[in-house]
């Protein structure tokens, strides 16, 4: 078992190094072609974090399919907005993005009734606060 997770971490380490390889080759470079290859690699090397985030969604109303495309397209997000120099990994910054895109692609496209968008916003923020009051209190909120 132990021998799993060495070869897991060394894949882990491997691609975050070929990672920040290859973002600091396409911030260096001005021709859109090379510019277009380096995307292109960095989304084959991402495509296994798009296919997990649109995973966790399955099952709530929404095709797999279209859950793995705005996966793919909020990784393209993630790469153009990406900036190598503040310090973090491009996966901690790329999977709030993606898990972003899913939840707003719900939001805006899975809703029967479409509320305002006002009202979705509040349901979900009376869900947090709703939690925060049951940690809070040790037992169910009650009306």
């Amino acid at each position: 078992m132990a021998r799993g997770n060495v070869t897991s971490t060394r894949s882990t380490i491997n691609r975050e190094l070929l990672t920040d390889q290859l973002f600091a080759q396409l911030t260096s470079t001005d021709d859109p072609n090379r510019k277009a290859q380096l995307t292109e690699e960095l989304v084959g090397l991402h495509l296994g974090l798009c296919d997990a985030l649109a995973s966790r969604y399955l099952h709530r109303g929404a095709d797999r399919e279209d859950l793995v495309q705005v996966a793919r397209v909020a990784l393209l997000l993630a790469i153009k907005r990406f900036e190598p120099a503040e310090g973090r990994t491009f996966v901690a910054y790329a999977a709030p993005t993606i898990s972003g895109e899913l939840k707003r692609y719900f939001r805006d496209h899975c809703w029967m009734v479409r509320p305002p968008r006002r009202i979705q916003e509040m349901r979900a923020r009376a869900s947090r606060e709703r939690a925060d009051l049951e940690q809070r209190l040790g037992r169910k909120a009650s009306v």
